[in-house]
């Protein structure tokens, strides 16, 4: 007897809980110039005007900050998180996280794109290592070799990412080295 294919059942609430943390911990992250306004104020959103960010200036009215480098470490051992905003529009900001892999420079950089939903308080990943528009669910094994939860298991990991940045305490300076 021959047995059908399962469907693989997305735990959709799941993923919604986790991006409603993610966000959370960006707020706490991200430097708040760096989005130019309180995010936590609602009243502030209808204020805000759609603009793209051009790589080195900011067209933010608000002067915010289209970049901001932030450093964990001490010394030479510091490791380094660029966050980018790459658009921001009324309701959604889309961002760029960077975190280049000095000590081990066998691995590629790691490279993350989000979108954050202001209005939702949400922030979903939308593309890992320039890979972009992932699926919630994948038949296994695909041409690409992704996850069949693939989805998840990168907003899983922004979600671990930033509770390490919490957790060790990121810095917009260099902390320098005791002697």
């Amino acid at each position: 007897m021959l047995q059908g294919k399962r469907k693989k059942v997305i735990d959709l609430s799941g993923l919604q809980a986790l991006c409603a943390v993610n966000y959370r911990r960006l707020l706490k992250v991200m430097p708040e110039a760096l989005l130019g306004r309180s995010l936590l104020e609602e009243s502030s959103l209808s204020e805000i005007p759609p603009t793209s960010i051009n790589s080195n200036s900011v067209n933010n009215p608000a002067d915010a900050l289209d970049s901001a480098h932030l450093n964990w470490g001490v010394g030479e051992q510091a490791d380094r998180l660029l966050i980018k905003v790459t658009q921001r529009c009324r309701y959604t900001t889309m961002l760029e996280l960077q975190q280049p892999q000095k000590q081990a420079f066998w691995l590629p950089d790691i490279v993350m794109q989000l979108r954050l939903y202001h209005d939702a308080r949400l922030a979903e990943v939308t593309g890992y290592q320039n890979v972009r528009n992932i699926k919630t669910c994948y038949e296994w094994p695909n041409p690409k070799m992704l996850q069949p939860d693939e989805k998840v298991q990168q907003n899983q990991l922004l979600a671990e990412w930033l509770e390490l940045c919490l957790q060790h305490g990121w810095l917009s300076e260099p902390v320098p080295r005791i002697k």
